[in-house]
């Protein structure tokens, strides 16, 4: 399969426009076990950091109280992926804190979620914010790259260096 090649310009703009297109992604947790929980949240991005909203109910919110660490993963829809083994993904590893609700992300949220933030505005949700740590994204076939917490290219994931044919001797 014929790789493309991208510069390190190009390599963070195409995760931008990628992250761009989601509303929602897939976060997993660690439990009271330390085992992986995974859910779809809702969340809004600005700038190098993601906010949601998490209701006292569910199993993210304890896991996330307690273990702060989590990771976000935004992966292409399967509608339009070209295959299976090379669907766009970027892995953010994310550093979660409580806060206070921002005003200004508040109303980013309601724009892209909707009426619904209005009610649970009034719920057992708490406005959460996660600062990203680093970030792994595959573009492509041969293109798996590392970004730090700027989201800026720091270097292409190589493996082993041995790639994937089975016959290659080490």
């Amino acid at each position: 399969m014929m790789q493309r090649e991208l510069n390190p310009t190009q390599i963070e703009q195409e995760v931008a426009q990628h992250a761009a297109n989601f509303r929602t992604g897939v976060m997993a947790s660690l439990d009271q076990d330390g085992m992986p929980y995974t859910s779809v949240v809702p969340f809004v991005k600005q700038g190098h950091k993601f906010y949601a909203y998490l209701s006292e109910t569910a199993p993210h919110y304890e896991f996330v109280k307690k273990h702060a660490t989590v990771d976000l993963m935004l992966a292409e829809d399967e509608t339009e992926m070209k295959s299976s083994f090379l669907r766009k993904r970027v892995s953010y590893r994310l550093k979660a804190a409580f806060i206070k609700e921002q005003e200004p992300i508040v109303e980013v949220f309601e724009k892209i979620h909707g009426e619904m933030v209005h009610t649970i505005r009034k719920m057992d949700f708490h406005f959460v914010e996660f600062s990203i740590q680093h970030a792994k994204a595959i573009l492509g076939a041969g293109q798996a790259y590392f970004l730090n917490e700027q989201e800026q290219f720091v270097g292409q994931d190589t493996g082993t260096g041995k790639g994937h044919d089975k016959n290659e001797k080490a």
